[in-house]
């Protein structure tokens, strides 16, 4: 192998190894924001999540409010003498 073919060699393995360099820092930067997409997609579940969790406490807390506001009607009623001994109006 003559010196020009080395070193034509030399340069189709320098530009090679840039065109694979760039190619690696291309391929970290797709990484990059396929990860942020992920966790930018995991937020949004967890976030849905949350939402859905706050309003089933949300339920919970009108009937325990509408169950107690029942009792103290019930309780009205009772004290007002409505109803006799079997529990029928009277």
């Amino acid at each position: 192998m003559s010196l020009a073919e080395k070193i034509e060699r030399e340069k189709a393995l320098v530009e090679a190894w840039k065109e694979t360099k760039q190619l690696n820092e291309l391929m970290k930067d797709y990484i990059r924001v396929a990860m942020d997409r992920e966790t930018v997609h995991h937020f949004e579940k967890k976030t849905e999540i949350n939402t859905i969790l706050e309003g089933i406490e949300a339920i919970k807390t009108n009937q325990e409010n509408m169950k107690k506001e029942i009792e103290k009607l019930n309780q009205k009623l009772e004290n007002l003498s409505l109803y006799n001994e079997e529990g029928d109006f009277k």
